[in-house]
Formats: C-alpha cells, structure tokens, sequence
C-alpha cells in the first residue's frame, strides 16, 4: 500500500465537454471567442421564408443546472479542478433553496486549494452526518493539508476510536504525525496496516519532501535492513548516495 496521493496535483477535456459548456447559459469556464460561433455556420438562403426560421427554446433553470452538473463531473474526472467548482457553484445557484452542493464542492475546493471556503462546506456536512468515517477522513486530510494539524488529528483519532480497522485514517495519521516530527508514532500507525520495511519507507519519503534528506536516509536504511524491504528502498538510498558524491565534489 503506497501513500495516499495528497490531492484529497491532479488534461483531458473533450469536444463533448466543450459542447455542454457552450450550452450551459453562462456555466462556462473558457472564452466563447475560443467556440465555434454557430451564428457564422447558419446564414438564411435569400429564397427561404421568415417562417422556416428555428426558434431555439432557452434552457430552463433545471436543465442548465442538469448540463452543470454533468460537464462539472467531466472535469473532475480529468482534474481540471478550478473550471469544475465554478460549474458547480453555478449549477447550486442554479438549484432550489436548500440544494447546496457540499458533498461535490467541498473536496473539489480542497483540490484548487480554496482551504476555508472546503473546510466550511466539511462542517455543514458532518454536522448532519457526524457517523460518516469516510467523510471525517477527507476532511481530516483537508485539514491538514491547509495547516492545522491538530484539528485534523482529532478528527482521525475520532475515526479510529469508532472503527480502529479504518486502515486509511489510521494511514492518513501516520503522515500527519511525520509531518509533525513525531516519526516514532508515525511509524507504529504505518507498520500497523502495512508492515516494518514500508513503514520505514513512507517515513523516508516523507522526510524527503520535508526536506530533511539526513533522517530520510536514516529511515530508508532502517527499511533495508527489514527483510520485506523492496527494490523502491534501494533506488532511493541510490539517488540520495548519488546526490551526496555529486555534492562533495
């Protein structure tokens, strides 16, 4: 089990997509000088009629939120997080009173990293669902992510007091504790779900990104001595050995 990606950066937009967003009536996030103008391909023959003329009905309400919320779904999927929150934004604005979009709006926001506006839509949601692990997990990750560490502790800890098998919060723990220095709980939360060397391993990485390459190469070496260390192990204590000759001369 590897780490999770940090993107609870994350192009593939179709013509499909570009078509829904040219008919969702303001819900498009790119220039409508980049679509093809429709008007340029339907000149009238001089010899047609006034009445062969077709009146293109505008979209409801309902039917523009539809299209949003389908095209924001596109977008998700290919990552293009900050074109998909204005779509959904407009397709919440666009619905009834009370349909508010937390569910989708708050890990999208998270994802572009609009942290206060994800982190109030994370409240409204687990005021109504205070029992939802999976949703404590992701807004512990949004947490954290957005600096406040402790918050996101609590919440994890919440998780794994109600379901102490809930292996991606105990995970999720695990880095948090890293990024706060506290490697030896760090590890006790990793080894627990995936084992000694990977334990060592993640730490190492994690010591990497913080930049502390001395305590990154101490836990890669405390992972190769584990006999269920791996090639990915070694590669690492490589380039860091490589990194420190380059450096010397």
């Amino acid at each position: 089990m590897s780490l999770r990606d940090s993107g609870w950066g994350r192009v593939i937009a179709t013509c499909v997509t570009l078509a829904l967003l040219s008919l969702c009536n303001g819900c498009s996030p790119w220039s409508k000088s980049k679509l093809f103008d429709v008007k340029s391909f339907s000149r009238s023959s001089p010899r047609a009629s006034s009445k062969s003329e077709v009146k293109v009905k505008p979209l409801s309400n309902a039917e523009q939120r539809k299209l949003c919320l389908a095209t924001a779904e596109q977008l998700v999927q290919a990552q293009h997080w900050s074109e998909a929150a204005q779509l959904y934004l407009k397709a919440e604005a666009l619905g009834k009173p009370g349909q508010a979009l937390d569910r989708e709006l708050a890990p999208v926001l998270a994802a572009n990293g609009q942290y206060p506006e994800s982190i109030e839509r994370y409240r409204r949601l687990l005021g109504k669902s205070p029992n939802d692990a999976a949703l404590e997990v992701n807004f512990a990750w949004t947490l954290m992510e957005a600096g406040n560490l402790a918050e996101a502790e609590e919440h994890l800890r919440s998780v794994l007091r109600r379901e102490p098998k809930n292996e991606l919060a105990r995970m999720n723990l695990g880095t948090l504790l890293a990024k706060s220095g506290r490697t030896a709980e760090a590890y006790d939360a990793f080894q627990a779900v995936v084992g000694e060397s990977a334990a060592h391993h993640n730490i190492g990485v994690l010591m990497l990104d913080l930049g502390e390459r001395e305590l990154a190469k101490q836990a890669f070496e405390n992972a190769l001595a584990c006999s269920d260390c791996t090639p990915q192990t070694q590669q690492f204590l490589a380039a860091l050995s490589k990194e420190e000759t380059t450096l010397l001369r």
